[in-house]
């Protein structure tokens, strides 16, 4: 990763770029962005939301100032403030016959076809297919998905059931899909991330304006 003196930065003097690879909602977002506003009078925050092939949000090659991330983060180069632990649910089609319960045991998942990030998401792929958890046996993927639209289109068709977090399960319902607590997973975490040598007023600023909305 290029350091703060030399990479392309998105900002200008009066934009900041937020990177997310996935709606924040819980009420966190519209908070911090009036604090940011308080903060920094006159910089336009613009929002872009990037695919998972960059598991970084744009915060690698500098289209990115600061980024919404689900942990780990993909670089230790980055800091990162975190926001939210949340269980992991999954979801699958409404005709699944795991759609009948009310919870869903991780271990009855082990044979179920996965929608996966694409290759290049690495650590975060592992994560969001639970690799970890699944002792070395390999995982069956179903699909690969670089959106969280093209994650649930892959679901309603019947290509594989994915893991999510409990609060994008409220930001992404679908009648056509099911969604289910797992037992048996560590939660997964939201964080804020930017560059650890980046030390610009205006990224300091959108990180002051969430983490004060932290409480």
């Amino acid at each position: 990763m290029r350091h703060s003196a030399d990479f392309r930065t998105a900002a200008t003097a009066g934009r900041i770029v937020i990177g997310m690879q996935t709606a924040v909602g819980r009420g966190l977002q519209k908070s911090a962005l009036a604090r940011f506003r308080e903060l920094s009078p006159g910089v336009i925050p613009s929002l872009r939301l990037v695919s998972w092939s960059d598991p970084s949000a744009g915060l690698d090659d500098g289209t990115s100032d600061v980024a919404f991330l689900w942990l780990p983060a993909p670089s230790d180069d980055l800091d990162v403030l975190p926001i939210v632990r949340e269980r992991r649910c999954v979801a699958l089609p409404s005709d699944h016959p795991l759609a009948r319960q009310e919870r869903v045991a991780f271990a009855d998942l082990l044979e179920e076809p996965i929608i996966a990030l694409p290759p290049e998401a690495g650590t975060l792929r592992d994560f969001w297919i639970a690799a970890p958890e699944r002792n070395g046996r390999p995982a069956v993927i179903g699909a690969t998905a670089e959106t969280p639209d093209a994650v649930f289109e892959a679901v309603a068709s019947g290509l594989g059931v994915v893991l999510l977090s409990e609060g994008n399960a409220h930001l992404y319902s679908r009648s056509e899909v099911s969604i289910r607590p797992v037992d048996g997973l560590p939660p997964a975490v939201l964080a804020l991330a930017w560059r650890r040598t980046d030390r610009r007023s205006l990224v300091a600023a959108f990180v002051r304006a969430v983490d004060e909305q932290l409480g």
